[in-house]
């Protein structure tokens, strides 16, 4: 380089060249010469920028390897002994008009400590032979991150004439990186809990996976689902259930040993990671203590809240080799731990697995039977108690599968429910139990008037579309309020569910002239509030009570209270079950309107049950239901007119 008149240890002080001055104040980061051993020969004044204000006052004569930090130190070394060992150095002088556009060639962002050999020729020609990622410890005591490219000089003309040295360029990414990193961990991370998201954890079992084998350890997988965090979430507000939901991930994360992982899966699902398991009892104790920290409250709000989870645990030595499979594994070990009450534990084992392929197999064939045609709507009779006489009808769901032949509700609508399909099955139903119901009409006006009615799962009454589609039937003329009065029946667990948005669901259904019924009474929650909170016009008593009413049991003391008290609020009482007639003499004494079993007969197809409708004198109302889950009804048969 020029010789400098003063030795400031800066480039670019010599009088005569402002040009290359100009050009190294512009440059966005520092340059230096130093010697293939580190120490600084010159820089530039924007090296004070970077690294700040030596105690000298002078960066000339200190070691760049004693500022570097860490593992960069040998990455720089390694960076300037490469580039002091190349044949292709130019002069100095010739080099300077060129420094500034050659430092910024290469810049990356990522602060490593990995040296790289690369060759870029800027303007002027010079050779770049290197690049790192560099940590230095600045003279305000600020870590610095930086890009340093190495560019192979012969000084000419000073002090150091004829030696070999190295032109550094120095880009200070300390703000970039950091940036960088945020992204990346915003990108890892669920924003709320600040646990590791569904991406990462899918990476980290991936890499789990795939150190099996190394010793005779397993890795399990423990799947947490909240037990009815929605209603909690809905009863305490959302801002507090997010705090809920931030508290139990703390207190997951203190169950578990470093190396371990939690992560939201989604929603109020969270999933554990963990490696070294001795076997399954040792999965166990560890799903158990999960479940232990769940034993004392949680402090939100200034309230002290409950929650309990139900776990589901998968254990794996060699057999999968996709993440994919092991939280599928763990996913339907839950879903069994649910099915058995809340804060269960399920081990999944091979029966698991099968039934979960058997899950599979029945949810892929159930999204092709609407567009095949396989589903049917079959009805059943419901008679008046007092005359019995025919009042009406109940449909029931029927899948007719190609190879496995007739499949009650019971054996596909829970997965439905599970996989969403639901939503589907469920609007086919209704739409084409309303058709039925027009055509009945317009055939048979004689028999008066129809009452429809639907049984609905919460998925449906819960999605936002279901109450547009109903007003669409309405508007559409497919159900005419004079001809076709449509009743929707909901289990009481719906009702406890979510009462806020389904009571609003339900009073804008009742606008349109919709009747509320309940399914299954008696067998969901005991408080009776719904009663008065949601517009019920009429119950349904679930077969297992009317199954002992003629027999020395309390299921007629039962059935009797459950009937005054619907007559007192005006509700009509249906009895579901019937067998005997002694049955039906029972619910006669106690004052039940109407019943339905197979003492009256098995669900019929469309057309016999047309001959039925054209057999009535007309003085009756019908009442026509679609049932959707088929609980407390008759088995599959081989023949549309049994079933």
């Amino acid at each position: 380089m020029a010789k400098t008149t003063e030795p400031t240890g800066r480039i670019g002080d010599s009088g005569d060249q402002p040009v290359y001055r100009a050009l190294l104040d512009a440059f966005p980061g520092a340059v230096m010469t130093t010697s293939t051993s580190g120490e600084i020969l010159e820089a530039s004044s924007s090296a004070f920028d970077v690294f700040g204000e030596p105690p000298s006052g002078s960066f000339q004569g200190l070691s760049l390897l004693e500022m570097s930090h860490g593992a960069s130190r040998e990455a720089l070394a390694g960076l300037l002994s490469k580039a002091g060992s190349d044949t292709g150095a130019v002069v100095a002088s010739d080099a300077a008009s060129g420094a500034a556009s050659a430092a910024g060639a290469g810049a990356t962002s990522g602060a490593g400590s990995t040296a790289t050999s690369d060759t870029g020729a800027d303007t002027v020609g010079m050779q770049r032979r290197g690049s790192c990622e560099c940590r230095f410890l600045g003279f305000n005591g600020q870590m610095i991150e930086a890009h340093v490219s190495a560019y192979p000089i012969r000084n000419d003309g000073d002090e150091h004439d004829g030696d070999e040295a190295v032109l550094l360029a120095i880009q200070d990414v300390t703000e970039q990186n950091a940036t960088t990193r945020l992204i990346e961990y915003q990108a890892l991370h669920d924003p709320l809990t600040g646990v590791p998201n569904r991406l990462l954890l899918m990476d980290r079992l991936g890499q789990a996976l795939a150190r099996l084998g190394r010793d005779d350890t397993m890795l399990t997988v423990l799947f947490c689902g909240m037990d009815r965090f929605k209603t909690l979430n809905d009863s305490i507000g959302h801002a507090a259930g997010d705090q809920l939901l931030v508290a139990i991930a703390h207190r997951l994360r203190s169950c578990l040993r470093p190396g371990d992982t939690i992560a939201r899966f989604g929603g109020d699902e969270f999933v554990l990671l963990c490696e070294g398991v001795a076997g399954h009892d040792d999965a166990l104790a560890i799903a158990n203590r999960v479940m232990k920290s769940f034993d004392g409250s949680f402090r939100i709000g200034g309230e002290e809240l409950r929650a309990s989870a139900s776990i589901g645990v998968a254990v794996e030595d060699h057999r999968l080799s996709e993440p994919e499979d092991l939280i599928r594994d763990a996913n339907a070990a839950m879903e069994q731990a649910k099915r058995q009450g809340s804060g269960r534990i399920s081990m999944c084992d091979e029966s698991t697995r099968e039934q979960l392929l058997r899950r599979l197999h029945v949810e892929s064939s159930l999204r092709q039977a609407i567009e095949r045609g396989e589903l049917q709507v079959y009805y059943q009779p419901i008679v008046n108690v007092k005359d019995r006489s025919l009042q009406g009808l109940e449909a029931l769901l029927r899948w007719h599968h190609p190879e496995r032949g007739v499949i009650l509700p019971d054996n596909f609508i829970p997965i439905a429910e599970d996989s969403g399909l639901i939503l589907a099955v469920g609007r086919w139903v209704l739409e084409a139990a309303c058709r039925q119901a027009q055509r009945w009409e317009a055939q048979l006006p004689a028999a008066g008037p129809i009452h429809l009615s639907v049984n609905l799962s919460a998925r449906q009454l819960l999605d936002p579309d279901f109450v547009n589609r109903v007003q669409d039937l309405y508007a559409s003329g497919l159900v005419k309020p004079r001809q076709v009065t449509l009743c929707l029946e909901v289990t009481e667990t719906i009702l406890v569910e979510d009462s806020d948005e389904i009571n609003q669901a339900l009073r804008t259904l009742c606008g349109l002239g919709v009747l509320i019924g309940i399914d299954d009474f008696g067998t969901g929650y005991s408080s009776l509030s719904y009663l008065k909170r949601f517009p019920i016009t009429t119950i349904k008593i679930d077969k297992s009570f009317v199954a002992g009413i003629d027999r020395p049991t309390n299921d007629r003391t039962i059935i009797s209270a459950v009937v005054d008290l619907a007559h007192s609020l005006g509700l009509v009482v249906t009895a579901e079950g019937v067998e005997r007639s002694s049955q039906l003499d029972a619910l006669a004494e106690i004052g039940c309107d109407l019943a339905q079993g197979y003492l009256f007969g098995r669900a019929l197809s469309p057309a016999a049950i047309e001959e039925l409708l054209d057999a009535s004198d007309g003085d009756g109302e019908v009442i026509l239901g679609t049932e959707l889950s088929s609980r407390g009804h008759q088995p599959a048969t081989d023949t549309p007119s049994r079933a």
